[in-house]
C-alpha cells in the first residue's frame, strides 16, 4: 500500500476519523513532549519490525517524529508490510507550528 505525507490539518481530520497515532522517536523524547493520544514504537530499535507487525493492519495509521524524516521511513516500511500509513510532514515541530497542542 502506497503511504502520504500529509500536513497538520490532514492528520487531525484522521484522528478524528479514528486513525492512530505512532510516535517513532526515541522514548526520551516521547516523554519530553508528545502528541495526546500517540503510542512510542522507536523505528531505531532492533524489535522495530516486530512491534510494528503486532498492530492491526485495518486500521490507518499516522506516523511522527521529530521533522519527518525517521517517520518518512518508518511510514514507508510500514506500507511495505500492508499498512495504511501516512508521514506527518514536518514531524511534531510543523504540528507545533500550526498550533496544535502537544503534551
Amino acid at each position: 500500500m502506497p503511504f502520504k505525507n500529509i500536513t497538520p490539518q490532514q492528520a487531525s481530520a484522521m484522528l478524528k476519523d479514528g486513525a492512530l497515532l505512532i510516535d517513532v522517536r526515541t522514548p526520551a523524547e516521547f516523554a519530553y513532549e508528545r502528541i495526546n493520544g500517540s503510542v512510542n514504537i522507536n523505528v531505531h530499535s532492533p524489535s522495530f519490525k516486530e512491534d510494528i507487525q503486532a498492530l492491526n493492519k485495518s486500521k490507518d495509521y499516522v506516523v511522527y517524529c521529530r521533522t519527518g524524516v525517521r517517520s518518512l521511513f518508518a511510514a514507508k516500511l510500514m506500507s511495505s508490510m500492508g499498512f495504511r500509513a501516512s508521514n506527518l510532514k514536518g514531524g511534531i515541530e510543523e504540528w507545533k507550528n500550526q498550533s496544535n497542542p502537544v503534551i
